[in-house]
């Protein structure tokens, strides 16, 4: 028998990096390769002069997401992803949400050896996102649409070109779409935790499970709401959360601590 900690950091580091700066191509801009966003190594701005020939091949491959133990979601997932997974919050100064996915490190017990997502389970949009990412320009002011270079989908002359006559096709179009509404939805899910900091319904918890080999497994160094505070707070503070639409996050969070035995069990099948 073993006694195995992991903490949840994959995820808070991608939240930390603030998504990075935009790689060009050219090395002028180029985010440390240490602080690149969770699944992108080499995310390159868009433009019809590198990228004219390069198109996605369909799929729904999404094996780079194997090795995570938890993937970030926003305020508008939790409905559907505390159905499934426990939410937790990871990071320091603004925590992120994250969905956890697996007990280990560099483990994600939802996609299978041929890369495939449970079909029965939601999957985030910042998976889905991918190879396609918004990223802040040197300026702070302004983002541009990236692609992955390293999305194994990319490549010279792929079925869903990336420009058509020196202008986005249909299908760049639609990604900046999705990505520009991500980017909205993690504006909002950073007001959301800020409203929580503010009165202090954060606190540091950790899991433990006993598997039925024997192990034990830990997992620290997150933060959840504490329904205990939430329940003391005054009558303004709390109608003051409901005014501003943070009650139904809370709650989601809260159901979504019903998942970790769910995880267990799946971890024993």
């Amino acid at each position: 028998m073993t006694d195995k900690t992991s903490t949840v950091d994959a995820a808070a580091q991608a939240s930390e990096a603030g998504e990075g700066a935009v790689a060009n191509g050219s090395g002028e801009g180029e985010a440390p390769k240490g602080i690149l966003p969770l699944f992108y190594s080499s995310p390159e701005a868009l433009s019809p002069e590198r990228h004219a020939g390069l198109g996605l091949d369909p799929g729904d491959d999404v094996g780079f997401a194997a090795h995570t133990q938890a993937v970030p979601i926003t305020l508008a997932e939790f409905p559907a992803v505390c159905r499934t997974y426990p939410i937790v919050f990871v990071g320091s100064d603004t925590p992120q949400p994250v969905a956890i996915v697996g007990l280990h490190q560099n483990q994600n017990m939802f996609v299978d050896a041929e890369g495939r997502w449970d079909e029965s389970a939601y999957v985030p949009g910042y998976v889905r996102r991918y190879p396609y990412i918004l990223v802040r320009e040197n300026s702070g002011e302004n983002f541009a649409l990236c692609v992955d270079r390293a999305s194994p989908r990319l490549r010279e002359g792929g079925e869903m070109p990336l420009f058509v006559d020196g202008k986005p096709s249909e299908w760049t179009e639609k990604a900046l779409e999705f990505c520009a509404a991500f980017q909205r939805q993690a504006s909002a899910t950073e007001a959301f935790v800020q409203r929580l900091q503010e009165n202090e319904l954060l606190v540091p918890n950790q899991a433990q499970f006993t598997l039925k080999g024997g192990d034990t497994v830990r997992i620290a160094d997150y933060l959840v709401i504490d329904e205990r505070k939430l329940q003391t707070l005054s009558d303004d503070a709390y109608l003051g959360l409901r005014r501003d639409g943070v009650i139904a996050g809370i709650y989601c969070q809260l159901i979504s601590s019903q998942c970790w035995g769910e995880l267990a069990r799946k971890a024993d099948s």
